[in-house]
């Protein structure tokens, strides 16, 4: 199994975790990364419900070079 997979996985257990309401209360608003992207620069509370906006962050965070 590659870094990359092991990384994809976690993050769609977070995606799913981030649904619980005492870890985040998080919904399926916007799957696109330009969504998340818009969120986050223009709506950062909403960016902050939306789970695929977690998911893209631990994803990406910290950058893989």
């Amino acid at each position: 199994m590659t870094l990359i997979s092991l990384i994809i996985q976690a993050s769609v257990i977070v995606h799913e975790w981030s649904h619980f309401d005492a870890i985040g209360g998080t919904l399926d608003i916007d799957s696109t990364v330009f969504g998340c992207l818009h969120k986050l620069a223009k709506i950062p509370g909403a960016a902050l419900k939306n789970a695929y906006s977690i998911q893209y962050f631990v994803e990406n965070y910290p950058p893989l070079d």
